[in-house]
């Protein structure tokens, strides 16, 4: 593990972006206009981008097996954590059927792109970061699978409809290139430009994080809904990163992928859910009651999780 004070700083870095991305909104510099442009421009242009170029020559991701492993136990760990929440609901607070899916839903899914991503790249390096991109495309399926269901009761075919493929498109045009070794043919001024265009994919997504989060806090109240809160710190911050510990140190796994899980572990409830909550008429308050508290709680988790796992799993 490298120094504790480079993981240190490495999650302030990021929470400091996030903190200037809600102070660009509140001063009115980040509008809803312009996020929704950007969010769209990172989307579907830089993150591909991204994606590609953090992929090409990683040679772990020539390997089939971790090809098809990685996604599966992103999705899987998904589902468990979706199975957990809907067991501690009624012990967080959540009475209405809506709102114990709302609450299973809201723990089910970590911010495994926005946080996980600079992080990956500053603490780990690009290896472990294309791992986590592909990890990442089972907890994509799982955004969107576990929303219909939990959510709306809807088939997973109908879910599938709804994903945007361009994030996925990306992985697997990039894994293809990869098992091609495209770096070694593809003209340089190619992936010059596609180094260049997913260069700024990381800092403004967090900038925009940092928007919806001040956004959400505009209409947030901590004087309610605490049993949601410490029940989605609880699972989110501490019991599921042990699961995810415990995978990353027993299961017959590559290094990298051994290294996004417990980066992964590690990651807050995702703000994202509140968008699939909404989307499905689901508990939205719920929703960003475990969203927002896992998160801040996060500053302090983050560190300490990553600490820990990598001297245990890798003593």
């Amino acid at each position: 593990m490298q120094n504790f004070s480079v993981v240190i700083h490495a999650v302030l870095a990021v929470f400091l972006v996030i903190f200037t991305g809600g102070l660009l909104h509140r001063k009115g510099l980040l509008g809803h206009e312009l996020e929704r442009g950007m969010f769209k421009i990172i989307l579907n242009v830089l993150t591909p981008c991204f994606i590609i170029d953090s992929i090409i020559g990683n040679e772990a991701l020539r390997n089939p097996i971790n090809i098809i492993s990685a996604p599966l136990i992103g999705l899987f760990l998904c589902v468990v954590a979706a199975f957990v929440g809907l067991v501690f609901a009624p012990l967080a607070g959540a009475r209405e059927q809506s709102s114990k899916r709302s609450f299973a839903y809201a723990v089910s899914i970590m911010n495994y792109g926005f946080i996980a991503v600079p992080l990956a790249q500053s603490i780990f390096g690009k290896e472990t970061l294309g791992m986590l991109f592909v990890f990442n495309l089972g907890i994509e399926i799982a955004l969107w699978t576990l929303g219909a269901i939990l959510l709306s009761r809807q088939t997973v075919l109908h879910a599938l409809r709804q994903i945007n493929f361009s994030v996925i498109g990306a992985i697997v045009l990039a894994v293809c290139l990869n098992f091609a070794h495209a770096q070694e043919w593809m003209p340089t001024f190619i992936l010059k430009a596609v180094h260049l265009l997913g260069a700024p994919a990381n800092p403004l997504a967090i900038l925009l994080i940092g928007a919806a989060f001040a956004s959400s806090l505009e209409s947030f109240s901590f004087r309610t809904g605490w049993r949601t809160m410490g029940g989605g710190i609880l699972i989110r911050n501490f019991l599921l990163p042990i699961l995810f510990i415990m995978i990353a140190r027993y299961a017959p796994i590559e290094e990298d992928l051994r290294r996004v899980l417990i980066l992964q572990g590690a990651m807050p409830a995702g703000l994202y859910t509140i968008v699939i909550i909404k989307h499905y008429h689901g508990d939205a308050t719920t929703g960003l009651r475990v969203a927002i508290a896992s998160t801040l709680i996060g500053l302090l988790t983050i560190p300490l999780i990553l600490k820990w796992g990598m001297s245990w799993v890798f003593g």
